[in-house]
C-alpha cells in the first residue's frame, strides 16, 4: 500500500465551499447530494469507490464538509453527462463536441467533466443510465437513476472534484437525449477516421452509408458530418462531402461500416458498437428506446423483452437490394460463418475426436472427410472436461501428420489451467463475457474472428437440461455471439433415447446444423468409426445431408468409411450372383440333357414343351431370399434397376454374366 508521509492513507484535508453547496441544494431541493468519508481503493489507487452509497446521509447546511467527500446520487430528473471523450480526443476536439449541449452546472476534476441537467417532460419509462463505448473506450455516459458520481472532494492523492457554476440548465428530456446521441456519434466518427487523408473519400462512403442504411435523416447526417470536417480540420471538403451524402440519399444505394470495398480499419466488434451509436441518432424517445444495444443486452440477460411498437418490413424488390452480406462456408457444404452448430452423441462415441479433426483442418485450411476448408480459420476451443494432457496427446498426432498450425490460430482454454480449475458457468454473464473477451483478444492477434468450440455443454454449465427456461440464457448468448459475427460449435451429449442432444428439445431451435454421432465399431478394424447423421441442416441442400461413416486412423487422418449397410449389401449381392450363376450353369446342363432325351424319344414333344415353358433358368427373388436367409423385400431393393446388385455386377463381373431374375 502506498502510505503517505504521516503513515496514513486518509485523504489530505480539502476545503469544500460550503456556501456554494448550500446555495445549490437550497435552490434545487430534489437534488440528492450525500456526504461520506473518502475510502481508499488500493486496486485503483483512488477514492472514487463509495461502499453502500445508497445509505449515505444527505448533506445539510449544518454539516461540516472539510475532509469529507460529497456524492451525487443521480436521478432521472437530475441526470449528468460524463464526458469521457476528453480521454480519447484532443482537448479542443472534446470541448467542441461538449459545446453542442447547453451550458450548465458542472463538477468533477477541476470543476469539469460532468454536466448536470434538470430534465422536464420525462416520459413514463425514461432510459436511465447509459454508457456508449467503442472498443475498450467509454465515450459518453448518461448517468441517471441507479448511479452516483463524486460531486466534490478527493478523487485520488493529487486530484480533487470541485464544482463550477450555480445554475443547472433545464432541458426537455427528448432534446437532451438527442443531443447526447449526436455528440456520441460525432465523437465515434472522429475517433475511427483513418489517419491517411488519401482514403478519406472511401471512409466517407462507408460512414455516411451507415447513417443512410440506419434511416438517419439526411439533414441530421449532413450536420454531423459538417461538424466532423471541422474536427479533422478538413472544412475545405464541405461542399464535396455534402454532395456525396446527398447522392447517397438520392440514389438509395449505400455502403456501410462493414463494407469490404471501403474498409474501415477497426475491429468487427467496434463496427457493431459504431452501428449501435449511429442507430441511437435516429431514436425518437416517445418511450424507452427499443433499438438500443441496452435493450438487446437486456434480452440476452433474460430480462423482459422490449415492447416493439412497429415491425419493419420491405417489399421483396427492396429487400433483395439491402446490404445483407452473403454468408460463406467455413467448411463447404457443412458449417457457415455466423452460425450456431451442434455435434452430439452418446458418451465415448468420438465427439471430441471428431471436433478435433474439424479444428485441425480449419486452422490449416485443409480438407477433412468429404469436406473442403477453403481457407484457414482460427479456433478458440473451450474444454471443460478433458484431462489436460489428452489435448497434448491427441493434437500431437495431427501435428505429426499435418505440421503445426499458424501461431495463435488454435487456442485451447482447458478447465485445469483456470482459477480453482473451473471455467465460470456459461449460463451466467461472467462466463459468457470471459469467453467473448478471449475471442476478441484472439481476433486482434490473427485478424480473423475465431470459431468458438464449446466442449462440452454439460461440463461448462450446471443448467437443468430438461427445462427450456434454464437453457434460454445460454441460447440467447449463442444468438448474441452469432450477431457479433462469431461461429459457434457446441458439443453435447445424447439423451437416453439417443434421438438428439440431451434435455430440452429447444436447444437446437436456433442452430443452423446439428450432427448426430454414434459409434459404428467394426470387428477387426483398429480405426475409430462413427455414423454421422444430420438432425438439422439449415442452409444445406438435400444431396448435402446424406448420412456417412467417419473413420479415424489415430494418425491424424480422417476419411469416409464404408457403412455396415454397404458392406452387408455387397455380401448379399455376391451371394445373389453366386446362386444365379450356379442355377444358370445347372439350367444349361439340364436343358442339354433334355434335348438328348427328346432325340432319343424318352421324352415326348408335348412333355418337352411343357418342361421348357415352366423351367426357370434363374431363381426368383423369393427363392433367393429363402436361400440367403433375408427378406424378399430386401432382395427386391437390391435388384432394382440401377440398384446395388447391378452396380456390384458392373464392378465385379462381366456385364453379360449378371443375368435376369424371375419375379
Amino acid at each position: 500500500m502506498d502510505i503517505k508521509q504521516n503513515g496514513s492513507t486518509k485523504a489530505e484535508p480539502f476545503h469544500i465551499d460550503k456556501n456554494i453547496i448550500t446555495e445549490v441544494i437550497s435552490k434545487y431541493k430534489d437534488l440528492d447530494i450525500a456526504i461520506t468519508d473518502p475510502e481508499w481503493d488500493e486496486k485503483k489507487q483512488n477514492y472514487k469507490k463509495v461502499y453502500y452509497w445508497k445509505d449515505k446521509p444527505k448533506v445539510n447546511g449544518a454539516a461540516a464538509l472539510n475532509s469529507k467527500q460529497l456524492i451525487i446520487r443521480n436521478t432521472n430528473e437530475y441526470p449528468e453527462v460524463d464526458w469521457d471523450i476528453f480521454k480519447h480526443l484532443e482537448p479542443w476536439q472534446a470541448q467542441y463536441i461538449k459545446d453542442k449541449l447547453p451550458k450548465t452546472f458542472e463538477f468533477g476534476r477541476d470543476g469539469r467533466g460532468h454536466s448536470l441537467y434538470k430534465v422536464k417532460n420525462l416520459p413514463e419509462n425514461p432510459e436511465s443510465t447509459k454508457s456508449l463505448e467503442l472498443g475498450a473506450r467509454t465515450l459518453l455516459e448518461y448517468r441517471a437513476a441507479g448511479s452516483y458520481s463524486i460531486f466534490a472532494g478527493q478523487l485520488d492523492k493529487t486530484s480533487k472534484a470541485t464544482t463550477a457554476g450555480k445554475e443547472i440548465a433545464e432541458i426537455d428530456y427528448k432534446y437532451l437525449k438527442k443531443l447526447f446521441n449526436r455528440a456520441a456519434a460525432l465523437a465515434a466518427l472522429t475517433i475511427i477516421t483513418p489517419g491517411n487523408k488519401e482514403v478519406i473519400n472511401n471512409f466517407l462512403l462507408a460512414a455516411a452509408g451507415e447513417f443512410y442504411v440506419n434511416k438517419i435523416l439526411k439533414t441530421t447526417t449532413i450536420k454531423i458530418f459538417k461538424s466532423w470536417l471541422h474536427l479533422i480540420k478538413r472544412t475545405d471538403r464541405e461542399n464535396e462531402t455534402v454532395k456525396s451524402i446527398e447522392g447517397i440519399y438520392k440514389s438509395g444505394r449505400a455502403s456501410n461500416i462493414f463494407s469490404k470495398n471501403y474498409p474501415v480499419p477497426i475491429s468487427e466488434a467496434e463496427k457493431y458498437q459504431f452501428r449501435e451509436i449511429v442507430k441511437r441518432v435516429g431514436l425518437k424517445y416517445e418511450d424507452k428506446p427499443t433499438e438500443s444495444m441496452e435493450a438487446f443486452e437486456g434480452m440476452m440477460n433474460g430480462s423482459e423483452e422490449p415492447q416493439t411498437k412497429e415491425l419493419k418490413g420491405y417489399c421483396l424488390n427492396e429487400y433483395i437490394k439491402l446490404p445483407i452480406k452473403v454468408p460463406k462456408f467455413l467448411i463447404e457444404r457443412l458449417f457457415k460463418e455466423n452460425s450456431i452448430n451442434f455435434i452430439s452423441g452418446p458418451k465415448g462415441n468420438g465427439k471430441t475426436e471428431l471436433i478435433l479433426g474439424f479444428c485441425n483442418a480449419l486452422v490449416r485450411g485443409l480438407n477433412v472427410l468429404k469436406y473442403t476448408c477453403p481457407e484457414e480459420y482460427p479456433i478458440t476451443l473451450i474444454d471443460g472436461e478433458m484431462d489436460p494432457y489428452d489435448m497434448v496427446e491427441r493434437n500431437n498426432l495431427y501435428i505429426a501428420e499435418l505440421g503445426p498450425p499458424k501461431k495463435d490460430y488454435f487456442h485451447i482454454i482447458n478447465y485445469a489451467q483456470q482459477l480453482k480449475q473451473t471455467i465460470p458457468d456459461i449460463k451466467g454473464n461472467t462466463g459468457q463475457q470471459l469467453i467473448l473477451n478471449y475471442a476478441l483478444k484472439q481476433e486482434k492477434l490473427v485478424g480473423k474472428k475465431p470459431i468458438i468450440v464449446l466442449d462440452n455443454l454439460r461440463s461448462l454449465s450446471n443448467y437443468k437440461e430438461n427445462e427450456s427456461d434454464e437453457w434460454l440464457p445460454i441460447g440467447k448468448w449463442l444468438v448474441k455471439m452469432r450477431g457479433l459475427g462469431f461461429t459457434i460449435i457446441v458439443v453435447d451429449h445424447h439423451g437416453k433415447e439417443a434421438k438428439g442432444p440431451r434435455g430440452t428439445s429447444s436447444k437446437t431451435d436456433w442452430a443452423n446444423v446439428s450432427l448426430l454421432v454414434t459409434s459404428d465399431k467394426e470387428k477387426g478394424n483398429p480405426n475409430m468409426r462413427m455414423s454421422v447423421k444430420f438432425d438439422k441442416a439449415r442452409g444445406l441442400k438435400p444431396d448435402e445431408t446424406d448420412d456417412f461413416i467417419a473413420e479415424y486412423d489415430f494418425q491424424g487422418t480422417w476419411f469416409v468409411g464404408d457403412s455396415k449397410q454397404k458392406q452387408s449389401d455387397e455380401e448379399f449381392c455376391k451371394q445373389i450372383y453366386d446362386r444365379i450363376t450356379k442355377q444358370k450353369a445347372y439350367s444349361i446342363k439340364y436343358l442339354k440333357s433334355l434335348d438328348k432325351d427328346l432325340v432319343k424319344g424318352t421324352v415326348t414333344k408335348e412333355a418337352y414343351e411343357t418342361i421348357l415353358k415352366n423351367h426357370k433358368q434363374t431363381p426368383s427373388q423369393k427363392d433367393l431370399a429363402g436361400q440367403i436367409g433375408i427378406a424378399a423385400g430386401k432382395v427386391n431393393r437390391l435388384m432394382k434397376k440401377g440398384g446395388p446388385y447391378e452396380q456390384w455386377c458392373v464392378l465385379n463381373s462381366n456385364k453379360n454374366t449378371k443375368g435376369e431374375v424371375n419375379e
